[in-house]
Formats: structure tokens, C-alpha cells, sequence
């Protein structure tokens, strides 16, 4: 490698002696800053940046983002029977034994169904999210609301609902006799709603 480096060394020496007469001194440098300067000048700007109407769009739909969920959680309405235009428990719980007892509807069915409409109520008329809670927590807070009687009709009748759509129990005609007047129980005296 030494080989290579010195007369590549002699080489570069040479060109240098070349290019300036002997005894004649180099010119002095530039000094670095003053070899330094911008190509143009800065840019004069007129109107607001690119970023910051992104950042405007962002920021509103943030807000709105928020705001909507902060008034989702504010409406837990309590609303009487009927008033929205839904038809009241009670009629869907009739249409509901009409449906199995002319055999449009299997007893699981039924007690799925009827599941469904006792959580929708119970959310309508006291404003528990009946929907999204477990039985056990649904029991707890319903509590709140129903009587002793009312108490004792929903825990069984929530039980069975329970073992119709987790352990495949199929109801036989008497848990299904009980169950409908249990919810009708429930739906015209303990759920009847604020007075």
C-alpha cells in the first residue's frame, strides 16, 4: 500500500508546484464564512401555512368527536311507555305467545325473545344499560327500581333466559307459561314506569 501512497503523494505535490510559479506565494484563502452565503433570499410568506389548515380540520373534528360522545353519555333518557312511537311491552309480549302458541316460534325462541324485549324495557323505563350488562349486574340494578315482588318474578325469569341461550336448555311449556306471565307481571305493574 506504501507503494501506492508515496508517488500518488509525489504526484499531487507536483501538480501543485505546477500551477504557481517557484517563489511565488499562494494566494491567501477566503475566510469560511464569507465563502458561505444563502442562493436567494426568504421566502415572503402571504397566507397561512399548508399545516395549519390541517391542523384547524383536526382539531374541529376532535371537538366534534368529543362533544358527541360527551352528550351520548348525558342521554340516559327515562321515557315513558310508548311515547317514541315503539309499541309497548306489553303488545309484543301478547304477539310474542300468539307467535309460539300457533307454532311460528319454537319455546327457545320465545324465551330468546322475551329476553330481549325484558332488557329493552328495563332500559326504556328506568334508563339501566340493560343490554350490556350480565345478568348478575342487570339483578343489582335493577334493584333499584322494582319492589320486592318485582324482584322475585325477574331473578327466575332472567335465570331462564340464561340457560336458554348459554346451556341449551329448552324450556318445556310450563317454564314457558311461567316465564310469559312472570314478564306480563312485570311489564304491567312492577315496570309500569314513573308515575
Amino acid at each position: 500500500m506504501r507503494r501506492f501512497l508515496i508517488p500518488l503523494v509525489f504526484a499531487a505535490a507536483g501538480l501543485g508546484a505546477a500551477e504557481s510559479p517557484p517563489g511565488t506565494p499562494a494566494p491567501p484563502a477566503p475566510p469560511a464564512a464569507a465563502a458561505i452565503h444563502d442562493i436567494r433570499g426568504p421566502v415572503a410568506v402571504d397566507s397561512l401555512p399548508p399545516f395549519a389548515l390541517t391542523g384547524g380540520a383536526l382539531l374541529l373534528a376532535g371537538s366534534a368527536f368529543w362533544l358527541q360522545r360527551k352528550l351520548r353519555r348525558r342521554q340516559a333518557t327515562v321515557g315513558s311507555p310508548g311515547a317514541d312511537g315503539q309499541p309497548e311491552a306489553s303488545a309484543v309480549l301478547a304477539r310474542l305467545a300468539a307467535d309460539y302458541r300457533r307454532g311460528a316460534c319454537s319455546g327457545s325462541q320465545l324465551i330468546v325473545c322475551l329476553d330481549d324485549l325484558l332488557r329493552s324495557t328495563l332500559a326504556d323505563r328506568t334508563g339501566i344499560a340493560a343490554q350490556r350488562l350480565t345478568s348478575s349486574e342487570l339483578l343489582l340494578q335493577a334493584a333499584a327500581f322494582l319492589d320486592d315482588r318485582g324482584q322475585g318474578l325477574l331473578k327466575p325469569l332472567v335465570a331462564l333466559c340464561d340457560r336458554v341461550k348459554f346451556a341449551a336448555h329448552q324450556p318445556d311449556a310450563s317454564e314457558i307459561d311461567g316465564a310469559l306471565t312472570s314478564a306480563a307481571s312485570l311489564f304491567d305493574g312492577s315496570l309500569a314506569g314513573p308515575a
